[in-house]
């Protein structure tokens, strides 16, 4: 039989258990929705702020290859003028 539910109006027992798990169902599918988009929106956050200040490992290794390569041409560099230098003063002497 039908039951009186005060404001929801009288409805039987059956049709008051698909109504609530009807609007359960349909808060958890929007909540399903609503959670797809911001882990969506996060992600791109994410890519965005790594795009933006990421460290591109592949760049930082050439450049770190760079600096060596130079460092050991500055050192040849002050070797040979060492050697040079102590000639000179060979030379002097």
């Amino acid at each position: 039989g039908a039951v009186d539910l005060g404001d929801a109006g009288t409805m039987t027992i059956a049709r008051f258990s698909a109504v609530v798990l009807g609007d359960a169902g349909s808060a958890a599918s929007r909540a399903t929705d609503r959670a797809d988009q911001m882990g969506a929106r996060r992600d791109d956050a994410i890519n965005r702020r790594d795009s933006v200040s990421g460290v591109n490992i592949d760049e930082e290794l050439g450049q770190m290859v760079v600096l060596q390569n130079s460092y050991a041409a500055a050192a040849r560099v002050m070797t040979t003028a060492s050697e040079m230098y102590d000639t000179l003063l060979g030379m002097i002497r």
